[in-house]
C-alpha cells in the first residue's frame, strides 16, 4: 500500500531474515521508511527503553502507533488531521475499530496471513470529551470494554503530547506492560479529549496477539502483578504524577483504575473458562460457516445481535480495499 508518511520500524525482535529485508529500501520503493535495529527486547525495560527511544525521534506533529497484525484505512488519516488542527483541546483523534476474522477453505480461523473469506464487524463507540480531566478518566475507565477504548492506542496523536507521557512513564518502576498501557491511556485522556470520528479506520485482526494469547491462557497478568508487585505501581505512578493534586482528585483517579482492572480481570477468566469444547464451539463454528455462505442468514443473524445486544453495537462491514491483501483469490 503507498502509505504517504514517513514510517519508523523498531525492531527489538530475533528475525534477521526480517531484517536484511527490511534493511533494503529498494524492496518498498513506494514507501518512505527508516529501519531502526534495536538490541532484542529481553526485558521490560529494553522493550520501554526502544519505545521512548523510537517516540524521541518523531520529528511531524502527529503519530500513529502501528502493529504488525493490524491495518488502516489511510486515506482516512487527512481527515483526522484536518479534525486535530482545529481542535487543540483533543489530545488524539481516530475512527471505528474494526474487527476482522479470516477463515481457510476449512472455515478455520486463527492465525492467518490471508484466507479464503473474511468476517468484519465495525464496533460503534462514543467519544471521550467532557470539559473535565477526572471525569474523561472515569468515562474511559468505566467503558472500556463497552465502547472499546484500547482502540484509544492506535489514535493519531499529537506527538508532543505522547512523548510528553513516555517521558514521565519510563522514570517509573513499572515492570507490567499491561500497566503500561493503562497509565497511558490514562495520561493521554487527562491531556485531552479524544475523538472519535464516525467512519471504520482501525482493522484489528483476531486471534493474532501474542501478549492476549499469554493473558488468556494462563493468567499470567495476575501471576506477574503478585510476583514484580504490579499493582502497587499504579499507585507509584498516580502520586507522582497528581502529585500536586489533591486527595479527592488522586482517589477519583485510583477508583476508576480499579473499576477498570476488576472488567479486565473478570474478561481474561470469562475468555479462559468459556466455549473452548463441546456443544458450544460446535454451534458457534456451524453460525460462522453460516455467515460465510450465506449472505441472508448473516442479514438476519446481525439484525437478531442488534435488537437483543443493543450495547455490543457491533455492525458487519466490506473491506473492498483490504481484500486483495487479505483473500487468497480475489474476491
Amino acid at each position: 500500500m503507498h502509505c504517504p508518511y514517513k514510517i519508523l520500524v523498531a525492531d527489538g525482535g530475533k528475525d534477521r531474515i526480517i531484517e536484511r529485508h527490511l534493511q533494503e529500501l529498494k524492496n518498498y520503493p513506494n514507501l518512505d521508511y527508516e529501519y531502526i535495529r534495536y538490541p532484542y527486547d529481553a526485558t521490560i525495560e529494553d522493550y520501554y527503553a526502544k519505545f521512548e527511544n523510537v517516540v524521541s525521534k518523531v520529528k511531524s506533529e502527529y503519530l500513529l502507533l502501528a502493529d504488525n497484525d493490524d491495518f488502516y484505512l489511510l486515506e482516512r488519516i487527512p481527515e483526522i488531521i484536518n479534525f486535530l488542527d482545529s481542535h487543540q483541546d483533543c489530545s488524539g483523534a481516530r475512527g471505528k475499530l474494526v474487527y476482522l476474522d479470516l477463515f481457510d477453505r476449512t472455515g478455520a480461523s486463527g492465525r492467518l496471513v490471508n484466507g479464503m473469506r473474511y468476517l468484519a464487524f465495525v464496533k460503534e463507540s462514543a467519544s471521550i470529551e467532557s470539559e473535565s480531566p477526572y471525569e474523561r478518566v472515569e468515562s474511559l475507565c468505566a467503558n472500556m470494554c463497552l465502547n472499546d477504548y484500547y482502540a484509544n492506542w492506535y489514535c493519531v496523536f499529537r506527538t508532543r503530547t505522547f512523548r510528553e507521557a513516555w517521558e514521565f512513564l519510563i522514570t517509573l518502576p513499572v515492570k507490567e506492560v499491561v500497566v503500561t498501557e493503562i497509565l497511558t491511556h490514562v495520561l493521554m485522556v487527562m491531556s485531552g479529549k479524544i475523538k472519535i470520528l464516525p467512519f471504520p479506520f482501525y482493522i484489528r485482526q483476531s486471534s493474532t496477539s501474542s501478549v492476549a494469547d499469554t493473558l488468556v491462557a494462563g493468567n499470567e497478568f495476575l501471576e506477574r502483578c503478585l510476583i514484580d508487585n504490579g499493582l502497587s505501581e499504579f499507585r507509584i505512578a498516580i502520586d507522582q504524577f497528581f502529585a500536586a493534586k489533591s486527595k479527592e482528585e488522586r482517589d477519583r483517579i485510583i477508583k476508576a483504575v480499579a473499576s477498570w482492572l476488576e472488567i479486565f480481570i473478570a474478561n481474561i477468566y470469562v475468555a479462559r473458562t468459556s466455549i473452548k469444547k463441546g456443544f458450544l464451539r460446535s454451534l458457534r463454528k456451524r453460525i460462522k460457516m453460516a455467515l460465510l455462505t450465506n449472505r441472508q442468514i448473516a442479514k438476519n443473524y446481525h439484525y437478531l445481535l442488534r435488537l437483543f445486544f443493543p450495547w455490543r453495537k457491533m455492525k458487519p462491514l466490506r473491506l473492498r480495499m483490504l481484500e486483495p491483501y487479505i483473500l487468497e483469490y480475489g474476491n
